[in-house]
């Protein structure tokens, strides 16, 4: 896995929707400080899509992994509109990246 990798794929395809620093403003996308280990649909002061907030996902790196891969498919009804990260070792990378950045 490679973090740095990770970093770049966050900066050119995620860091326009979100941020990944502690006391982030949520952009589009909610802000990820702490993602990891807390239930879809609860970071503060962020308008979730009811399919998050029902959805009782705890993010860790295999749900995460499932969701960049397809995320429509794995919360029908979300807000997000992409195409998903179809690479598994981009999708690896990402995932290293968020996971030791925002929750130091």
């Amino acid at each position: 896995m490679s973090a740095e990798h990770g970093k770049e794929l966050f900066m050119a395809t995620c860091a326009h929707c979100h941020t990944i620093e502690k006391n982030g403003e949520n952009k589009f996308g909610p802000a990820l400080w702490g993602v990891f280990g807390r239930i879809a649909g609860l970071a503060p002061n962020y308008q979730y899509s009811k399919a998050h907030k029902e959805s009782g996902i705890v993010w860790d790196e295999k749900n995460l992994n499932k969701y960049l891969k397809h995320p429509d498919k794995f919360v029908h009804g979300t807000k997000k509109k992409i195409q998903g990260v179809k690479d598994k070792q981009d999708r690896k990378d990402l995932i290293e990246f968020i996971k030791i950045t925002t929750n130091n």
